[in-house]
């Protein structure tokens, strides 16, 4: 008996030993990876080594952050922390929050922003400034303003959690009455949502594992730009022989992927079918491609992504129909602006779609200068409102 005990406690130690040991080896041997898409974003590099590094402490530090991001076989150890918290019952998994019908990003704390009326009013001089250059040029400036998923469906946070409602209506409020004073035309999509949903809420917009709004909320956003550049002068029209087909696929939403797809619900993504397709020419950053707006997946079994919308975020798409009869329009803002810009080509002669997150060697005065357009929209998510970076980061 006193053997078996010694041979136990020496297995133990031989077991915890080889563990040690092989995990830096695979992980080693492993392949490095750049990108984890389960948390959006770049897993860290190898540390530089230079003196300076050394001396701050940051080398070490740095090869302890790069080893955590590589360890062997990390997304199955995430995997299985993640699935262990969920049976557990948490309400928050990895920065998630998870609800019996939809998730939500984990807010740490929520209050007005005291900065509000001043950044707000710096930023709408910024679209005032584009909008009279605009205008100059004979053109209408458009700005749309979208709720973002969780900032639309804050009310299906459960109790005790914050929902960033009260920080963001700050900012979204202050901004609005900016650009009233400043005339700037400017529309905000939360009572258009709201109005036109069965119960008010405007869920049927939105995806559940998604930040994003679904097509029918783009297409609904459409048809509303639509209708108030016409009543701003403009000669466009709405496109409203649509189908809606759907996709039978998993989708793998940005929130959905944080907890590895784990809930027992999913959306469906769906795209539109005209009864008349508007005949289009397509380049992207300066290359012919494909005429097409949906990247579907190639079976059914296929995971599908947002970037099933128009091919995802890309610096710079033109779209030409090849109606001269027709405006001209430029459209620039985050990848809300994907899901719209499958249906928005077929209001316009030429439509050239921006995101300036991924375009650094120009900026909307550039594109104006080029295509003098008859329209030029910006629409960016309400959580967006008062940022500077990307879409942002207007000329002064």
């Amino acid at each position: 008996m006193k053997l078996l005990k010694v041979l136990e406690k020496y297995m133990l130690t031989v077991f915890f030993v080889a563990v040690i040991f092989s995990v830096p080896v695979l992980t080693k041997i492993e392949p490095p990876k750049e990108l984890s898409v389960a948390e959006n974003r770049m897993l860290a590099s190898p540390p530089l080594l230079t003196a300076e590094n050394v001396l701050s402490g940051k080398y070490f530090s740095g090869w302890e952050t790069y080893l955590s991001d590589h360890i062997w076989e990390r997304d199955g150890w995430i995997y299985l922390d993640t699935k262990l918290a969920m049976f557990a019952g948490r309400r928050v998994v990895r920065d998630v929050v998870i609800t019996p019908a939809v998730l939500l990003p984990y807010v740490p704390a929520d209050a007005p922003d005291e900065s509000a009326a001043e950044l707000a009013a710096k930023m709408a001089e910024r679209y005032a400034k584009l909008a009279r250059h605009v205008e100059r040029s004979g053109g209408v400036f458009l700005y749309v303003n979208v709720p973002e998923q969780s900032s639309m469906l804050r009310a299906a946070y459960p109790g005790g959690l914050y929902t960033g409602g009260r920080r963001y209506d700050s900012q979204n409020k202050a901004f609005a009455a900016e650009m009233d004073e400043l005339g700037v035309n400017y529309l905000d999509m939360r009572p258009v949502f709201e109005a036109s949903s069965r119960d008010g809420t405007g869920a049927e917009y939105y995806a559940r594992i998604d930040h994003h709004y679904n097509m029918r909320g783009a297409y609904l956003t459409y048809l509303t730009l639509c209708e108030m550049l016409s009543s701003l002068g403009v000669n466009v029209q709405a496109k409203t022989d649509a189908t809606f087909v759907t996709l039978p696929n998993v989708f793998n939403g940005s929130r959905g992927r944080k907890i590895y797809n784990l809930t027992d619900f999913n959306d469906k993504l769906e795209y539109i079918v005209w009864d008349s397709p508007v005949a289009f020419t397509r380049s992207d950053n300066g290359n012919p491609g494909a005429p097409k707006v949906y990247f579907l997946p190639p079976s059914d079994d296929v995971e599908v992504a947002y970037t099933l919308y128009m091919g995802g975020d890309i610096a710079e798409t033109v779209i030409e129909t090849g109606r001269s009869w027709l405006p001209d329009c430029i459209i620039f803002g985050d990848s809300f602006t994907n899901a719209l810009e499958t249906a928005l080509y077929c209001s316009f002669d030429t439509t050239v779609a921006l995101d300036f997150r991924h375009n650094k060697a120009r900026t909307i005065y550039d594109y104006i200068e080029e295509y003098k357009p008859d329209v030029v929209i910006c629409l960016r998510d309400d959580t967006a409102t008062l940022s500077t970076d990307g879409n942002g980061n207007l000329p002064d």
